[in-house]
């Protein structure tokens, strides 16, 4: 085995690289999640004065597939808002929302930019969520490298995603 490398690691991983790529990785997450939590802030905020500035209409008297446009934007709004704390959580909520919004009302993308944006800030939480797990990984597996008991364990569960 070449000295550079670690026998634990691809070759991605070599231990001059591995600083680098983890520093990489953790603050390209904090950009998209705080891309992710920018764009869906502005997103509910329009959201919501569009629903004021013109009324909202009464969900259960509107016909069955206004009404699941209605439950999927719901979705969308909460996903936003809930990844702010919980991102593959919210960002999944999000998502799921978004499709079916999507499949409800079966408008183009091409036709409404507001209907397309809404799906950009869950897709960005779930690869921030990603990549951030992807750096603990990393990160716990470069400890456990250098001593032959790891004191960090890798984190499992919810509390592995929280900012």
């Amino acid at each position: 085995m070449s000295p550079g490398k670690s026998p634990q690691h691809p070759r991605c991983c070599r231990t001059g690289h591995a600083a680098n790529v983890t520093m990489t990785t953790k603050l390209f997450a904090t950009i998209l999640r705080w891309t992710a939590r920018i764009l869906g802030t502005v997103l509910v905020g329009l959201t919501l004065l569009i629903a004021i500035g013109e009324g909202m209409p009464n969900p259960f008297t509107q016909p069955f597939v206004i009404g699941i446009g209605f439950l999927a934007l719901a979705l969308v709004l909460l996903g936003i808002l809930l990844a702010w704390r919980w991102e593959f959580l919210g960002g999944i909520m999000s998502l799921v929302g978004w499709v079916l919004f999507f499949l409800a009302e079966r408008v183009s993308l091409r036709q409404s930019v507001f209907i397309a944006l809404l799906g950009i800030p869950s897709l960005l939480f779930l690869g921030s969520w990603f990549l951030r797990c992807h750096y603990a990984k990393h990160n716990s597996a470069d400890e456990g490298a250098q001593s032959p008991t790891p004191s960090i364990k890798p984190p499992t569960g919810l509390e592995a995603h929280q900012p």
